[in-house]
């Protein structure tokens, strides 16, 4: 799984990040940024997080369908 190769040490397993390494968790990110700009700021990066333009666009399509989709199945607060 691409997110477990790309994603998993900052973001952690859960996508709960990592607030004191300034790591932002990926929970609820459907209703904070809109896929497009999640798409983009996979391309380019921002402050630590790097550019992914390395992936081609289905292995990047494949971590963001996993994460939008993640909170469709656990919703935010979910234990």
């Amino acid at each position: 799984m691409v997110y477990a190769q790309q994603c998993l040490q900052c973001h952690g397993v859960k996508r709960e990040g990592n607030p004191l390494s300034m790591f932002p968790g990926l929970q609820g990110l459907g209703e904070r940024l809109k896929r497009p700009d999640a798409e983009a700021l996979m391309e380019t990066g921002k402050g630590f997080m790097p550019s992914f333009k390395h992936l081609d666009a289905a292995k990047r399509a494949a971590v963001l369908d996993y994460i939008y989709k993640a909170d469709e199945v656990a919703p935010t607060g979910a234990s």
